[in-house]
C-alpha cells in the first residue's frame, strides 16, 4: 500500500484482528468491481430484509384486524350462539360443556326447590343460570310443558341434550317424592364427571401446547436468521 509505513504496520500488528482487515481494506480499494458487487449484494439483502419485513408487518395487522372483528362478533347474542353450537358440537368439548351446564342446572333446581320455590318458577330461574346456548334453549321448553301437568322427566326424556341417565334419577326421585335429593345426586355425578373429564384434557393438552410454542419459535428463528444466511451464501459466491 503506498501511504503505509513502517511504523503504521507496526501499530496494526500490535492490535490483534485489525492487520488482517486492514489487508483486505487495501485490497478492496485496488479492485473497484469487486466493490461494486458487494455494494450490490448489500443493498440487494437489504431490499430482501424490507419486503420481508414488511409482508410480516401487514400479516399482523391483518391477523390483528380479523381477531379483533371475530372477539367483537362473538360478543353479540348472535355470535355467542354460533360459537355455543359450534362448541357443543365438538365431540370432547361438547361433552365437557354438556356436563357442565347439566350440573349447574341441576344444582340450581335442587337448592330452589330445598328452599320451597315451586317447581315451575324454579326451573325458569334454573335456566337463568346456564351459560350454553343449547341447553338453555332446551330447558325454556320445559316450562310450558311443566306447566300443561307433565312431569318433570316425562319433559326432559324428549329432549334429547338431556342424558338419560340424568333423566332416569329425576324419575327415581320424582316416584319416590325425593326430587330435590336426586337432582343434589345428579349435581355432584356430573360436577364430578366434569372434574374428571378437564383433568385429562389438561394432561392431553399440555405436551401438544410445548409442541405447538417449540415450532412457533422455531418458525420465528428461521425467518429472522433465513435471509441473512442467504445473504452471506450469496456474498461467499461472488
Amino acid at each position: 500500500a503506498p501511504n503505509c509505513g513502517p511504523k503504521m504496520t507496526e501499530r496494526l500488528i500490535a492490535l490483534p484482528g485489525l492487520e488482517q482487515q486492514y489487508a483486505q481494506v487495501m485490497v478492496g480499494v485496488g479492485m473497484p468491481g469487486r466493490g461494486r458487487e458487494d455494494r450490490t449484494i448489500g443493498v440487494r439483502g437489504t431490499r430482501e430484509v424490507a419486503g420481508k419485513v414488511l409482508a410480516d408487518g401487514f400479516l399482523e395487522v391483518a391477523l390483528g384486524i380479523g381477531g379483533f372483528a371475530s372477539f367483537r362478533f362473538f360478543q353479540t347474542p348472535e355470535g355467542k350462539a354460533l360459537l355455543d353450537r359450534t362448541i357443543f358440537g365438538i365431540p370432547v368439548l361438547g361433552s365437557v360443556v354438556q356436563k357442565g351446564a347439566i350440573a349447574s342446572f341441576t344444582r340450581t333446581l335442587q337448592t330452589l326447590l330445598t328452599a320451597g320455590v315451586n317447581l315451575i318458577d324454579a326451573v325458569d330461574i334454573a335456566r337463568s343460570t346456564v351459560d350454553n346456548i343449547v341447553i338453555a334453549e332446551a330447558v325454556a321448553k320445559v316450562r310450558g310443558e311443566v306447566e300443561s301437568g307433565k312431569s318433570l322427566s316425562a319433559v326432559l326424556t324428549a329432549i334429547p341434550v338431556f342424558p338419560r341417565m340424568a333423566v332416569q334419577m329425576i324419575s327415581v326421585g320424582e316416584t319416590t317424592g325425593n326430587l330435590d335429593k336426586m337432582l343434589e345426586k345428579v349435581a355432584d355425578f356430573y360436577e364430578s364427571e366434569v372434574e374428571s373429564a378437564v383433568g385429562t384434557v389438561g394432561r392431553l393438552v399440555e405436551p401438544l401446547m410445548l409442541v405447538v410454542l417449540g415450532g412457533a419459535v422455531a418458525g420465528m428463528l428461521v425467518a429472522m436468521y433465513l435471509p441473512m444466511f442467504k445473504m452471506a451464501g450469496s456474498g461467499g459466491g461472488m
